[in-house]
């Protein structure tokens, strides 16, 4: 007897991750990887060049200062800190607009009643600004991202685990998720 093969059951719920750098960022444009020099400044070291910051896309900053510049884990979780402190001071949200339709899938897929959760590398806290930014936020169960040392959490599996941990404790099903 031939078994015909069934797709599998919808989602459950839905991780929109948000990796750094607009050209690869699926939902944000304009939130474009900038080498502020200050920080390389500050710890006597030359800041990337344009054609070198793709480099500086995806993994936490604190081992890109490590690996794409030499710093030592103290250097990096200082230049961490101070990077940080110039994004506050200019706005997570300068120059960041969303890509058409994304707030209206945003919504749909909310109205649908699927739980929505980021799972990002960036810091919670610039999520959390940019989901309230855009008036994304009352969509999603969990907005999830690095802690700001990007250290305690900071790999993209430990931040899925605690996003799933978080929609769990909110009563979504997150048996079956989807990463996008």
């Amino acid at each position: 007897m031939t078994r015909l093969m069934s797709f599998p059951p919808p989602a459950t719920m839905i991780f929109l991750t948000m990796m750094g750098g607009g050209r690869f960022d699926p939902f944000f444009a304009g939130l474009a990887i900038s080498a502020r020099p200050q920080p390389f400044e500050h710890f006597g070291k030359a800041a990337p060049k344009r054609a070198e910051l793709s480099h500086w896309i995806g993994p936490p900053q604190y081992e890109s200062f490590q690996a794409n510049v030499g710093m030592t884990p103290d250097e990096a979780s200082d230049a961490v800190a101070f990077y940080r402190a110039l994004a506050s001071q200019e706005g997570y949200t300068t120059g960041a607009r969303l890509f058409p339709g994304v707030a209206e899938l945003i919504a749909d897929i909310a109205a649908a009643g699927i739980p929505q959760a980021t799972a990002s590398s960036k810091p919670e806290v610039q999520v959390v600004e940019l989901m309230r930014h855009f008036e994304l936020a009352p969509s999603f169960a969990a907005m999830v991202g690095a802690t700001p040392d990007e250290r305690t959490l900071a790999s993209k599996a430990d931040i899925v685990a605690e996003s799933l941990r978080r929609l769990d404790t909110a009563g979504a099903d997150t048996r079956r998720p989807v990463l996008i």
